[in-house]
């Protein structure tokens, strides 16, 4: 009963927005972003910016209230042959790590930190082939976990995007031949600043734009077995499009063990788990010029006792989103629904 009477009000409340003049609004979002890119022409300076708005309601967790999840706020240019880039998000990212809770000097907890400052990352070309980066970035290991907040095709990262999706400081390096693209990204690891570093490869063929193929292999050298591998698949024909995230998480490896992101209860972050193989699927469906439907199935792919899975369904039209999540969180049967609201220049 209460998935009909949650999909018969998402219904209602998307018919209402269908209304308003969204062509108009899709019209101003191009032309600010038209503006803004020019000022960054010629090494001069770009700014954007990006307000995430949401409401959520859980009965089963007793939710029903509004937060700003993004408030972000970027200047980016060139100098010389020099780029940078620098974001901050005042609403805070959260992610999962270890804290000291008994204070001997050994992290012993799992816990949930916040950062505020996402990226500040300089970009130079070695060799005409290879452009590398240095500084606070996301290493690149699926194609969810490269997608900033808001444009995605649901509210969320998916489970396995979710586990790499924290900003952090390292360096980087990546090329393109014809149709295969690479990344290798050597990061601080679990032990932060210390000489035990966390790299990531990926290879990614790419047949077109919308249809690739990509595997990544993660390790962080501070632990012993503690790495991943990490293969994502994309293919767009028409006005359809699927997408899958395998993950082959090794026996002694945990979220705290990469670099997880957005970790909270109103996005159903789960951790991964040593010895599992979490896996999302996903469909796309391009309605009309002004919608698009998507749904996700997540297995986290626990032991029995604690299954965890989730489906999820997002109407997308222009810079809202309209969603409804049913699953399973450690067992326990849990359904909500949200709206967001996503405006940036």
């Amino acid at each position: 009963m209460h998935a009909i009477i949650h999909t018969t009000l998402l219904l209602s409340i998307s018919c209402v927005v269908a209304h308003s003049a969204d062509n108009e609004w899709a019209s101003l979002d191009r032309e600010v972003r038209l503006l803004s890119s020019t000022l960054s022409r010629d090494g001069g300076l770009g700014l954007s910016g990006q307000v995430g708005l949401r409401y959520d309601n859980n009965s089963d967790l007793n939710i029903g209230g509004f937060s700003a999840s993004d408030a972000r706020l970027a200047m980016d240019g060139s100098h010389g042959t020099y780029g940078y880039r620098v974001e901050v998000d005042f609403a805070g990212e959260s992610y999962l790590g270890i804290s000291d809770t008994d204070s001997d000097g050994i992290p012993d907890t799992p816990s949930i930190f916040m950062d505020t400052l996402m990226d500040a990352y300089a970009t130079f070309g070695i060799g005409g082939a290879i452009t590398a980066r240095m500084g606070r970035f996301r290493a690149s290991v699926c194609d969810d976990s490269d997608m900033d907040e808001g444009d995605m095709d649901h509210m969320r990262h998916s489970m396995i995007g979710a586990q790499f999706a924290r900003h952090a400081d390292g360096m980087a390096f990546s090329g393109t031949m014809e149709s295969i693209s690479w990344d290798l990204s050597i990061m601080n690891g679990f032990d932060g600043t210390l000489d035990e570093l966390l790299t990531a490869v990926r290879v990614r063929l790419a047949a077109s734009e919308e249809t690739s193929l990509s595997l990544a292999v993660i390790d962080d050298a501070s632990l012993q077995d503690v790495g991943a591998t990490v293969i994502t698949g994309n293919y767009k024909a028409g006005a359809l499009g699927f997408g899958i995230e395998y993950a082959n998480v090794a026996d002694t490896a945990a979220s705290t063990n990469f670099h997880a992101s957005n970790f909270n209860t109103l996005d159903f972050s789960v951790p991964a788990v040593g010895g599992t193989t979490p896996m999302c699927i996903s469909a796309t469906v391009d309605v009309n010029d002004d919608w698009m439907l998507a749904v996700r199935h997540t297995d986290a792919d626990y032991p029995a006792a604690i299954d965890t899975s989730s489906l999820e369904i997002t109407a997308n039209h222009g810079n809202w989103q309209f969603g409804l999540m049913d699953g399973q969180l450690a067992g326990v049967d849990f359904d909500y629904w949200s709206v967001g609201l996503n405006v940036g220049f």
